[in-house]
This record gives structure tokens, sequence and C-alpha cells, in this order.
């Protein structure tokens, strides 16, 4: 007995990281289509874009800032409870958004400077899935007991409030956990490249893809930061480093 749990147990890990890993790139590849027509709109249309043009590069900021993160948020929503559960998603991640703008706000009056911008990626792939699932053990708490003619009322006015709350939630306990994250990598990563070390990212990298973590790193990790430097400096070597 103790031998088929020995044995099982490795596997069962395995599986579940990959599952992790396949659920985190599901939340990302569906909208490939919106990070490549934000990256023709910076290529084409920012000041040092191949054909500047200020009117159209006003679309850059919004596009990355909000489009994205909400885009995915919505999937990562939908993968879990359908339409309900995306919309619910999509409005707990925008609490994050907005407070980890007021947070970098607030740093940068004070003086402290540090991080620009974040665009909420990693509060996305948190916030999408999460407030899903609440949503539909909230749901299953009262199916079957609502009065009829009320559903409507009952589901519009539950994801409403549940979405509400959960914005709050994350506004004033996500966003500034995923700041610090991002804080800490961005300050790994500056390390690394300004002593020429970016190869040894692969000692982090290659042994995760042994573990089906290579998708988690890519698009939870280096995808943001990548589209940090790249808003900044119209360029990010972090997109080539797991492709």
């Amino acid at each position: 007995m103790s031998t088929d749990t020995a044995t099982k147990a490795p596997g069962g890990f395995r599986v579940a990281v990959q599952k992790i890993g396949s659920f985190m790139s599901g939340m990302i590849m569906p909208n490939i289509p919106a990070l490549v027509a934000w990256g023709l709109f910076t290529a084409f249309f920012i000041e040092k874009g191949w054909t500047p043009n200020a009117d159209l590069s006003t679309i850059v900021d919004p596009m990355i800032h909000y489009l994205l993160p909400l885009v995915i948020a919505y999937t990562g929503g939908f993968m879990i409870y359908d339409k309900r559960g995306g919309v619910v998603g999509m409005i707990a991640t925008m609490g994050a958004i907005a407070g980890s703008d007021l947070l970098i706000a607030a740093q940068n009056a004070d003086g402290e400077g540090g991080l620009g911008q974040i665009h909420m990626f990693l509060g996305a792939m948190v916030m999408g899935p999460l407030g899903a699932w609440i949503m539909k053990k909230l749901d299953a708490l009262w199916e079957g007991k609502v009065k009829a003619g009320f559903e409507m009322l009952v589901n519009m006015f539950s994801a409403g409030i549940l979405g509400f709350l959960a914005a709050i939630f994350s506004f004033y306990i996500l966003a500034p956990v995923v700041n610090w994250i991002t804080g800490v990598l961005s300050s790994a990563v500056e390390f690394l490249v300004s002593r020429d070390l970016l190869p040894l990212t692969s000692i982090l990298i290659e042994p995760a893809k042994v573990f089906f973590l290579n998708n988690a790193i890519n698009h939870g990790v280096l995808t943001p930061l990548g589209t940090i430097e790249a808003t900044d400096q119209g360029k990010s070597i972090l997109f080539l480093l797991e492709a």
C-alpha cells in the first residue's frame, strides 16, 4: 500500500503542476491577437515607431494598461464559470488596476520613485479565476431555492455585489502584493541585465520545463515585465527568454 502511494505521488504532482501551467497558458493564448494588435500600434505609431502618429499613439497605453489585463481576467473567469464568471473576474481585476495606479501615484508624489505604471497581468491571472470560482460557489448555495420570476434579479445583483466586493479586495489587498512582487522581479531582472548575467535565467527556466511551469514563468512573469520594458524602451529581451 505504501509502495503504491509513493509511486503515484510524483505522477499526481506532475499532473497537478501541468494543469496549472496549462490553465495559465489558456488564459493568455486566446488573447494573443490583442497582444499582436497592441504590438502593431506600438511599433508603428509611438514617437520612436516606424510611422509616428501622435493621435493614434494614444491608443497604446489604454490597450496595455486596461484592455489586455481585462480580457485576460475575462478569459480566466470564463474558463471557470462561463460568461458569468468572466464578468465578475473582470470587475475584480479593475480594482487591482486602480489600486496599483493609486499606490504608484502616491510613491511618485512622495518622491520615492521606483516602479512606473504596472500593467496588471498578474492580478488578472489571479482575480479572474478567483472571482469566477467564488461566484460559482455562491450560486450553488441558492440553486433551486429562488422563487420563480426572481432568478434574473438574484443573478444580476449577486454578480454585481460580488464584483463590487472583489474589486475592493483587489484594490486594497491584491494590488500592493502584485506591486511588491513586480518590484522584486524587476529588480532581479535589472540586476542580471546590467551585469550581463541574463543567461543565468536558464537555471530557473530550463528545470521549470520539466515540471511544465515554463508557461507559468513565460506568461506570468516574463510577459508582464517585458511589456513594461517595451512600453518604456520600445523593446525587451525578456520576450526571447522563454519564447
